[in-house]
């Protein structure tokens, strides 16, 4: 019975370690908020932000709506530089990158051209991955929801 406990632990311990290695994050700061971004698909795994005072944790999906994503197109990272991710539709070049705006965390997201034909998709959709899922009363009092922006 140890025996088959002390194994149990001991893989336990091991899995823990090949998940925890297995994700890279990527943590991009600002003036009170902290980003941590998946290295490998470019979406955003945790944002943690201060609100009124309090640290709050804004939850992002991890299924196929995760994001900040383009639908259906697997990002990977560009070169060296950590913070910005790249795929492509055709000829159509889908570019997401992440920068710090002072108290704001900036996603760029473009998609270029580089065929000779018109790009005429029947639709080019952006996953924001915020999780503002609301089942039922009262999960809904305290779910992020994003909102315009205006600069």
């Amino acid at each position: 019975m140890y025996k088959k406990r002390a194994l149990r632990t001991a893989f336990d311990v091991l899995f823990l370690w090949v998940v925890t290695v297995s994700v890279q994050a990527e943590v991009l700061t600002g003036l009170g908020w902290k980003a941590e971004i998946d290295g490998k698909t470019g979406r955003l795994m945790e944002l943690r932000t201060t609100l009124k005072g309090k640290e709050e944790i804004i939850p992002f999906r991890k299924d196929s709506m995760g994001g900040p994503s383009f639908e259906g197109i697997q990002l990977r990272p560009v070169g060296g530089n950590k913070l910005t991710f790249e795929g492509r539709l055709g000829h159509v070049i889908l570019t997401l990158h992440y920068e710090t705006a002072g108290d704001h965390l900036k996603v760029i997201c473009k998609a270029h051209n580089e065929g000779t034909n018109t790009f005429n998709p029947f639709r080019l959709r952006l996953h924001i991955g915020v999780d503002a899922e609301m089942r039922s009363y009262p999960e809904w009092d305290d779910k992020f929801f994003p909102t315009p922006y205006a600069l």
